[in-house]
């Protein structure tokens, strides 16, 4: 009769196959440009909800708060611009390589724990692809709070959202 050994099982995973199962529908296309510095479309033109859109939360909230941070310094528009397709621009070049730094950060922290690869895996699934509903949130909540900001501020003026509209 056959006997099973889990260990034989267990090493039949590896950290490759949670790599691919993190990225999700897209692995085919984007595993092999993990790492490297290939321009990313997206990347360039929404950082920080296409950070958030492929589960980089650490990398989408530092971009948040960089870009934040050039909207509120006292700098000329020109050089504010500037800084910003500096970061932009950047961010595209380098997203393969920071997307391959939260998966392995996140497969180094799973290898902590002390699980194994099938398990890792499973939770690569789970943990890994895309998230459409976060981003759609944080756009509604990014929109309701610049309504907020402009109607405290032009209804402090005397006008209403109405008159602003029409004129």
């Amino acid at each position: 009769m056959f006997e099973y050994e889990e260990s034989a099982y267990q090493d039949a995973g590896s950290k490759e196959n949670v790599i691919r199962a993190f990225i999700g529908k897209k692995e085919a296309k984007m595993y092999s440009k993990l790492g490297l510095t290939a321009f990313n479309l997206p990347a360039f033109i929404f950082p920080i909800y296409y950070l958030i859109f492929r589960k980089c939360y650490i990398s989408g909230a530092i971009v948040y708060g960089v870009l934040f941070a050039l909207g509120t310094l006292a700098l000329s528009d020109g050089l504010n611009f500037m800084l910003a397709l500096v970061l932009r621009l950047a961010l595209g070049m380098m997203f393969y390589m920071i997307y391959q730094w939260e998966i392995t950060r996140r497969i180094d922290k799973w290898t902590a724990e002390g699980k194994d690869y099938k398990e890792m895996e499973l939770m690569a699934v789970q943990k890994g692809g895309t998230n459409i509903p976060l981003v759609i949130a944080i756009i509604a909540i990014e929109t309701l709070i610049n309504y907020i900001y402009y109607v405290l501020i032009f209804g402090a003026a005397g006008y209403s959202i109405y008159d602003l509209l029409i004129k």
